[in-house]
């Protein structure tokens, strides 16, 4: 009985550290200047254009500019509604939820695809557009 009782209290922290295995979610940190685009393999080095998504074990995958990661995102996982993406705003560098961010053309991004990503609409910077003389009505 007692040897029984010393397996039973040796197994049962085991058995529970076990059922804490979800995924991470949530941007990933990104160590600047040292991680490396998934796409293109430069180094990510402008945290006002950096992008990622987790896929669905929980793997961060890190890019160097939004576009990257949309291409990628098009031809690896196609439209995988449960992945977790992610843009850095253009103006603070703060990670968004890419699905959520507001979106403005015309940035010099590290691979020239141009796409800013913003937290509040107002700040889409449509003046960047090269056709717009004024914001667009939605």
């Amino acid at each position: 009985m007692r040897s029984s009782l010393l397996l039973l209290s040796l197994l049962v922290p085991l058995l529970l550290a076990g059922c804490d295995n979800a995924p991470p979610t949530g941007p990933a940190e990104v160590r600047w200047d040292r991680d490396t685009c998934e796409r293109c393999r430069m180094l990510l080095s402008d945290r006002h254009f950096g992008a990622q998504y987790r896929d669905a074990k929980g793997k961060a995958h890190l890019f160097d500019d939004p576009g990257e990661m949309m291409l990628s995102f098009q031809e690896k996982t196609k439209s995988d509604s449960k992945l977790q993406l992610y843009v850095t705003d253009a103006e603070s560098g703060e990670w968004l939820d890419a699905r959520k961010a507001h979106y403005s053309v015309g940035h010099m991004t590290p691979m020239g695809f141009g796409y800013g990503a913003h937290k509040e609409p107002n700040r889409a910077a449509w003046f960047l557009l090269p056709c717009y003389n004024e914001s667009p009505t939605v």
